[in-house]
Formats: structure tokens, C-alpha cells, sequence
């Protein structure tokens, strides 16, 4: 965290940009949480872009990460299976608008809360691992 802030120090005009891939996404999430809590000051500077990201925390760190009003994007690919554990039946939930990418040429947008439209419309059996590892970037 120290680097974060000489950084962010020292280059005020520029963006914090938190990102990840599957765990990294999660981690990148929390990475926001706590800079957000204990610098707020920051919170204006910050953007968090993730990929395939795990449910990392229940409903009231899911509001908490929606009230800071981050740019956030959650890109899901196809039928990756790891954005819906763990199961919401756990009580994880995610936060933030989703991007979908339901075909290589198709993307679907579905706000914070309401994800029916998007990978949450994919039956159990479509999901998977091997679309986990197939974000276009990774190939």
C-alpha cells in the first residue's frame, strides 16, 4: 500500500486502475475496498476492470462497493463457471455492471443487482472451466 500512495503522490493527475483475472479480480476488489475505507480521498481517482472475477463478498459489501460509485466493468465470458462461485446460496453476491459476452461477436450489459440477462441466464450445464482460460486476451 505504501507504493500505491508515494504513486499516487507523486502523480496526481493519473488514475488508480485496479484489474484481474479470476482471483486477481477478487483481489483487485478488495485491493479497492480497503484503499476506498482508509483513504477516501482517493475514491475519485480509482477504476476497477475485472475478468471472470469470483463472488468475493455478500450483500452488504456489494452495496458498500456500489455506494463509492467506481467505474467498475465485470466482464464474464461465455459459460466460465468461476463468476458464479462461491454459490449465492452462501450468500456471495457480486456488484457492479456485468458484460457478458455470450458469442465472441455478442456482448450484454446488466447493471448492479439485476444479472437474469446475462450469465446468471445460462443454465448449470452450460457452465464450465474451460471458458475460464478463453478471455480474448489470454489467447
Amino acid at each position: 500500500m505504501d507504493t500505491v500512495l508515494e504513486l499516487a503522490s507523486a502523480f496526481p493527475e493519473y488514475k488508480i486502475v485496479a484489474t484481474g483475472h479470476s482471483l486477481g479480480g477478487a483481489r483487485a476488489s478488495l485491493f479497492v475496498a480497503d484503499v476506498a475505507a482508509r483513504y477516501p480521498e482517493l475514491i475519485p481517482r480509482i477504476e476497477m476492470y475485472t475478468y471472470g472475477k469470483p463472488r468475493c463478498g455478500n450483500s452488504v459489501y456489494a452495496q458498500y462497493m456500489d455506494s463509492l460509485g467506481i467505474p467498475y466493468i465485470r466482464q464474464i465470458y461465455k459459460g466460465d463457471v468461476y463468476p458464479h462461485l462461491p454459490i449465492k446460496q452462501l450468500g456471495y453476491v457480486h456488484f457492479g455492471a456485468e458484460v457478458w459476452i455470450p458469442e465472441d461477436d455478442e456482448y450484454t450489459i446488466c447493471q448492479s443487482g439485476d444479472y437474469s440477462r446475462c450469465s446468471e441466464s445460462l443454465p448449470l450445464a452450460r457452465l464450465n472451466t474451460e471458458e475460464h482460460y478463453k478471455y480474448y486476451w489470454l489467447h
